[in-house]
């Protein structure tokens, strides 16, 4: 691979926006950042995915579920073998509140890692 090549596929693997790959969560429009990380972790397989939708809904992965189900779904997954890390993928028109509410489930099922997905 030339030089030139590897820097532009480093330069894309930092700028391409974490919306444009199927990670495995529900259509949501995460909110922009100037500085955001592409975290490629957040597409494995054993990933723990929860997503907020903009009117207030909950999934894990891409089944919808209650505020109520999420620490528990949240520990099943951990059971299971899903990595001890949650990633958050909340629209960035959902309300606040609703989030995190979110956050305080996502603790309470025993994830003290969670990485809150942007663009």
């Amino acid at each position: 691979m030339s030089p030139l090549a590897g820097i532009f596929v480093a330069l894309w693997l930092v700028v391409a926006p974490v919306g444009v790959i199927d990670f495995g969560f529900v259509a949501v429009d995460l909110p922009e950042r100037l500085h955001a990380r592409f975290l490629t972790e957040a597409g494995r397989e054993d990933a723990l995915r929860v997503s907020v939708s903009r009117d207030g809904r909950y999934f894990v992965g891409y089944r919808e579920i209650s505020l109520g189900e999420l620490a528990d779904r949240v520990r099943e997954a951990v059971w299971r073998g899903a990595e001890r890390k949650v990633y958050l993928a909340a629209d960035a028109r959902a309300k606040y509140g609703t989030v995190k509410l979110a956050l305080a489930e996502v603790q309470r099922g025993g994830i003290k890692e969670i990485a809150i997905l942007t663009n």
